[in-house]
């Protein structure tokens, strides 16, 4: 269950993030505002949001790692 969990989560991220790209790319033009509707400040906002979303996902892998560490270092000090 935790598996399926995991997979039905990131699908749904990854279908989040493709929506919410898409929206920026085709919805800025339609809203009819010029500055916003330009392609280099489209791209900036997109690669915005995915290094925001890497960063989050480095932090929480580090944050995993460093717990696995603290927890092997204490389960070989117990022996």
């Amino acid at each position: 269950m935790t598996r399926l969990f995991t997979w039905l989560s990131a699908l749904i991220t990854t279908l989040g993030v493709i929506s919410l790209c898409a929206a920026i790319w085709f919805g800025l033009p339609i809203a009819g505002i010029d500055w916003l509707a330009t392609v280099p400040v489209r791209a900036g906002l997109i690669a915005g949001i995915l290094s925001l979303l890497l960063l989050g996902a480095i932090v929480q892998w580090r944050a995993r790692n460093r717990a696995a560490a603290e927890l092997e270092d204490s389960l070989l000090a117990t022996q």
